[in-house]
């Protein structure tokens, strides 16, 4: 299951590196537990909705 993050930690030009005095990166292709923690609030909706889906039998990406 995928959870899109973009438009928490980038801006229309680049991608910030901090975001809230969180590291949001632990290396160029993984988020920190932190961070990832720290959004957690802002995620958990489509999260629990992509569950109940597949829970019914349906598979996706969460965006």
């Amino acid at each position: 299951m995928l959870v899109d993050t973009v438009d928490l930690m980038c801006g229309a030009a680049d991608c910030r590196p901090v975001v809230g005095h969180v590291m949001a990166y632990r290396d160029l292709h993984h988020l920190s537990a932190t961070f990832g923690r720290s959004i957690l609030a802002y995620r958990l909706g489509p999260v629990v909705a992509a569950l109940d889906a597949r829970a019914a039998g349906e598979r996706g990406i969460v965006g």
